[in-house]
Parts: structure tokens; C-alpha cells; sequence
């Protein structure tokens, strides 16, 4: 996600790293059984060290990111792994994010409970249409359709305000 700091080991990319692991495996299920078996391996033991490092009991949530340490912030940058990877805690996660982050405007970047939360800082608040989208694909995911619906119409508005339904902005 562009945010201002992104330095170290960021979630959204050891989630999508996992995910990327996933799909080779499954791949390589259809010619090479051997090789199939090394990244269903290498997956698995990403997804482990990830659960370890990531997860953070006393936030409920996954860490923004491993810098030299942990930083323990609450920022949009989980939902990738919510929407990629399924976790024991995506309930969990799920929850967090609707009541934290859901803003009338759409899915907030940064936890509404975090102390640098401005709803008009770019990076620290201020909602964005992509993430909207990929928020929008996880409460489907888990069922919420009612809510989901409620996030596509906020995207359907921005779109309309570009004056095309084929279109959004970032």
C-alpha cells in the first residue's frame, strides 16, 4: 500500500508472497508432483512464520509491519491478507475492521482509534477507492452481503462522479 513508512517486512506482502506460493503449488499439482509438494511446503511454513510474527493478541489484529521491530499500528494495510489467505482469526479480523475502520465514506486507511487518525490525512485516514474494492470482495467473502451492497453503492457514486460505471479512481 502506498503509505509514507514501508520499510521491512510490510503484511500485504507476506500475505500476497503466500498467495503466490499457493498458486505455484497448484500449478505445479498438474505436471510436477514433486515440485508441487516443495511450494504447498514452502507455503505452509510462509503462512506459519506469518501467523507467529503478524499476529498480534493484545491488538486482535495483524502488525503493519517488521521493521528492526514489530510496529504495532492499526493501518488498512491486513485487509490484503484478509482477501488473500484464510486465516483462524478472519472472523476476528473481519470484526476489527468493521468497527474501526468503516467510515461513512468507505473503509478507512488507518484505525479511527489509532491517535494519528485524520480523516483528511492521505496516508493516516482518508479513504481510497481500491481499498474499498478489496473490501468490498472480503464482507462477500464472509457473507455480508448486506454491507457489501452498502460499499458498492459508495463505489458506485465515486464512479458516477468520474461520469463512467467502468471506471473508478483511485
Amino acid at each position: 500500500m502506498d503509505t509514507l513508512e514501508r520499510t521491512g517486512k510490510c503484511v500485504e506482502n507476506q500475505a500476497l508472497w503466500i498467495k503466490v506460493l499457493r498458486c505455484l503449488a497448484r500449478i505445479y499439482e498438474r505436471f510436477e508432483k514433486k515440485k508441487a509438494k516443495e511450494f504447498f511446503e514452502l507455503a505452509e511454513k510462509a503462512e506459519r512464520n506469518f501467523l507467529k510474527k503478524f499476529w498480534d493478541d493484545g491488538l486482535e489484529f495483524l502488525i503493519d509491519r517488521i521493521d528492526k521491530k514489530p510496529v504495532r499500528i492499526k493501518t488498512v494495510n491486513p485487509l490484503f491478507a484478509l482477501y488473500l489467505l484464510d486465516l483462524p482469526f478472519s472472523l476476528k479480523l473481519l470484526k476489527k475492521f468493521e468497527s474501526e475502520f468503516e467510515t461513512p465514506y468507505g473503509i478507512a486507511s488507518y484505525s479511527l482509534k489509532e491517535k494519528e487518525f485524520s480523516e483528511i490525512d492521505y496516508h493516516k485516514g482518508a479513504s481510497w477507492g481500491y481499498l474499498n474494492e478489496i473490501y468490498t470482495a472480503c464482507l462477500l467473502k464472509f457473507n455480508r452481503i448486506e454491507k457489501a451492497f452498502h460499499f458498492f453503492d459508495l463505489l458506485k457514486k465515486a464512479s458516477e462522479k468520474f461520469l463512467s460505471l467502468i471506471h473508478i479512481s483511485e
